[in-house]
């Protein structure tokens, strides 16, 4: 192989790389609302909704001190709007934009949630990645559960006093999780 293939394997290789690296990426969005650029996915064409919101929590810890019987950790919480989240533009509005900003809220409540458990426990050597793991799946459960009722009651978005009841709700839960 020739010196210019290689320089041309090895460019191509990194423009496929890079692009991997831009585009179907989760967000991580901080200090800031959703906005209708966030709805990078392809719209669901099979689908009878004007938007869906999907989101993802990890987490990640070190144990940074251990006495006697129990750890103390450094834990890690990050919310993501998943990349296949999507939005008809015809029918994107500010009330469907603040519906969907729910959904991502929801997730943030079960972050925040998963991070406060794991804060008041006692975290004991032997167990406390199976103590974590199980936290984390019940904040988890209890979220998509959460989700399941918030579009019920708003009819997904479509009943606006229960909208507004709801916004109302997340954000005080959000104050208090």
């Amino acid at each position: 192989m020739q010196k210019s293939d290689i320089l041309f394997v090895i460019f191509f290789i990194a423009l496929i790389d890079g692009k991997a690296q831009v585009v179907g990426t989760d967000k991580l969005i901080v200090d800031r609302k959703l906005s209708w650029q966030d709805f990078t996915g392809p719209v669901d064409p099979e689908s009878k909704y004007a938007a869906t919101t999907h989101w993802r929590v990890n987490y990640k810890y070190k144990v940074i001190l251990v006495r006697g019987d129990t750890v103390q950790l450094d834990l890690q919480v990050t919310t993501l709007l998943k990349s296949n989240s999507w939005a008809v533009p015809s029918k994107q509005t500010d009330e469907l934009l603040e519906h969907e900003q729910g959904h991502f809220n929801i997730a943030q409540l079960c972050a925040l949630r998963f991070k406060k458990a794991v804060k008041n426990m006692i975290l004991f050597k032997h167990n406390y990645a199976q103590t974590i793991d199980s936290l984390f799946k019940g904040a988890i459960a209890e979220a998509n559960q959460l989700d399941v009722q918030y579009d019920e009651e708003t009819n997904h978005h479509l009943n606006k006093g229960q909208q507004k009841k709801w916004n109302t709700k997340i954000n005080e839960m959000l104050l208090n999780p």
